[in-house]
């Protein structure tokens, strides 16, 4: 505990000029002084954890505390009621910060009974086991929503297409791009398409789809171009890609 010592007084020194630094209220001086280590700790989990001040946090140290804060709302969340609507909220949740193997286990827990069909789940864990590269779990969750409306054009049926090309199921990856190959519209899924081609068929039959992509960009009015401004760009990359 002596060793200890020096650390437990250089984190209250750091506590109490970052307290008067920040004009902090006068009864968190009182709090770090009279308890000199759950004070220090109290203290730096109020102003660094809490979000009333988490504006006051870098960017990127900000992203983090926001992220856990959600999750662990989300995990009581569940904790409280253990509902699927809830479990696939907090799964969503690490997803969408990169946990894939905590976000998979929660969805597999939902994935029996009457879930096990149920769209928004499998398209959940065919987001999850393609960003891991599990293409064989890919194609075992498409397979059971295949006609789902909401599946058809969707970013997860392009991980479907791409798990069907990257297992050497090269025709039935061709065959799900070219269903969603619907003009004016799916562009995301067509720029796929034309990388696709690319690397089946050669640059050649990539130029021809990115050519009719483009042709129908030309007839897009200001908001549209605006509304698909990120896939636009992407496509013409590409288009110069290809053009050299």
């Amino acid at each position: 505990m002596i060793r200890l010592y020096p650390l437990v007084i250089m984190i209250q020194v750091f506590c109490l000029y970052h307290a008067y630094s920040n004009r902090s209220n006068q009864i968190w001086f009182w709090v770090i002084v009279l308890i000199p280590v759950i004070g220090s700790l109290i203290y730096l989990y109020d102003y660094f954890y809490n979000e009333r001040n988490i504006e006051h946090i870098p960017e990127q140290v900000k992203e983090s505390f926001v992220q856990n804060n959600a999750i662990d709302k989300l995990e009581e969340k569940v904790t409280f009621s253990d509902t699927f609507t809830n479990k696939l909220e907090l799964a969503d949740e690490h997803l969408n910060v990169g946990n894939y193997d905590r976000a998979l286990e929660i969805l597999e827990s939902c994935s029996f009974g009457t879930h096990k069909d149920d769209v928004h789940l499998n398209m959940k864990l065919i987001q999850g086991y393609y960003l891991k590269e599990n293409f064989e779990k890919v194609l075992e969750h498409g397979k059971l929503i295949t006609d789902k409306k909401e599946f058809l054009n969707s970013p997860q049926r392009i991980a479907f297409a791409w798990s069907s090309y990257h297992l050497g199921e090269i025709e039935q990856a061709n065959k799900i791009f070219s269903n969603m190959d619907t003009q004016f519209s799916n562009y995301e899924n067509r720029l796929e398409y034309s990388y696709f081609l690319q690397d089946t068929k050669g640059d050649h039959h990539a130029q021809v789809k990115v050519e009719e992509l483009l042709e129908e960009i030309k007839e897009m009015d200001s908001y549209e171009k605006g509304l698909n401004k990120k896939v636009i760009q992407e496509i013409n990359y590409l288009n110069q890609q290809l053009s050299r």
